[in-house]
C-alpha cells in the first residue's frame, strides 16, 4: 500500500463508501478502519509518493468519523460475551483499541470457555490479577503431571500446551517475588529444558530473601541430577 500509486485515493474512497452505509455493523470492518488509521498516522511519511499531507489528513478524518460512531462500543460489549473465541478476540482487541481495559472480559472468557487468553491475562502489573490467573491456570491445567524430572527435551508437543503455559506464567513471576512458588518447583522438575531455564530465570530475578527453603533445596537437588551441562553450570554458579 505504501507504493501503490492509487493507494491513498483508494483508502479515501473506501472510507467515504463506509460512511454512506447506514447499517454497518461488522467488527472486522471496524478493525480494518483502525488499521488504516494507524497505518496513515504512524507509518506513512513524506517520502512515499501520492500520500501528501492533505490526503493523509482526509483519510484520518474520515477514519475517525467511522471509529467514533456510537454504535461500535455497544456492539463490542455485546460481542465480549460470545462463546465464539475468534469473535471474542476481535472484540477484546477493539475494546483495548478504544482505551478500555479488556482484562476482566478476557478472564471470564478463559474461565468459561477454556480458550487461549493467557498471554493477555498475564500482561498485568497487578498482584491480585496475577494470583487470579495462577489460580485459574491451576484449575484448567494439571501442571503437576509434567514434573517428571529433568531430561533433555527441547521442544513442546504443541504450540499451546502445559509446558508452554508454564513458561508464560514463570516469565511474569520475575516481577512478583515470592508468588507462584509451586509452579517454579514444577518448572525446575520439568523434562523440558526451557521450563527449567525459565524457572531459574525467575529465581535469579528474585532477591535471595524471597527464596524459601523449598526452593533452595530444589536448586541443590537439581544441581546433582541435572542432565544438561549448561544448566548444571548455571545452577552451580547460582549457588555460589
Amino acid at each position: 500500500m505504501h507504493n501503490y500509486a492509487a493507494g491513498a485515493k483508494v483508502c479515501l474512497n473506501y472510507l467515504t463508501h463506509l460512511l454512506n452505509l447506514l447499517n454497518l455493523t461488522d467488527l472486522k470492518i471496524l478493525r480494518t478502519v483502525w488499521l488504516l488509521h494507524d497505518f496513515v498516522v504512524n507509518k506513512v511519511n513524506d517520502y512515499y509518493p501520492n500520500w501528501d499531507k492533505q490526503i493523509k489528513n482526509q483519510i484520518i478524518s474520515k477514519a475517525n468519523e467511522v471509529i467514533k460512531q456510537d454504535k461500535w462500543l455497544d456492539l463490542i460489549k455485546n460481542t465480549l460475551t460470545t462463546n465464539d473465541t475468534q469473535q471474542f478476540q476481535l472484540a477484546a482487541n477493539l475494546y483495548t483499541q478504544y482505551g478500555f481495559d479488556a482484562w476482566k472480559a478476557r478472564f471470564e472468557h478463559q474461565k468459561n470457555y477454556h480458550s487461549d487468553q493467557w498471554p493477555y491475562l498475564l500482561l498485568s502489573d497487578s498482584l491480585p490479577r496475577i494470583k487470579q490467573v495462577i489460580q485459574l491456570a491451576n484449575q484448567q491445567y494439571d501442571f503437576a503431571k509434567i514434573a517428571t524430572g529433568p531430561a533433555l527435551i527441547h521442544e513442546y508437543e504443541t504450540e499451546i500446551d502445559t509446558h508452554n503455559l508454564l513458561d508464560l506464567i514463570l516469565q511474569e513471576l520475575n516481577h512478583f517475588p515470592g508468588v507462584g512458588e509451586d509452579l517454579i518447583l514444577i518448572g525446575l522438575n520439568s523434562p523440558v529444558i526451557q521450563n527449567r531455564n525459565i524457572a531459574l530465570n525467575t529465581i535469579e530475578a528474585w532477591d535471595r530473601s524471597f527464596w524459601s527453603e523449598r526452593i533452595k533445596i530444589a536448586i541443590q537437588e537439581l544441581a546433582i541430577i541435572e542432565p544438561d551441562d549448561k544448566i548444571k553450570h548455571r545452577i552451580i554458579t547460582l549457588l555460589i
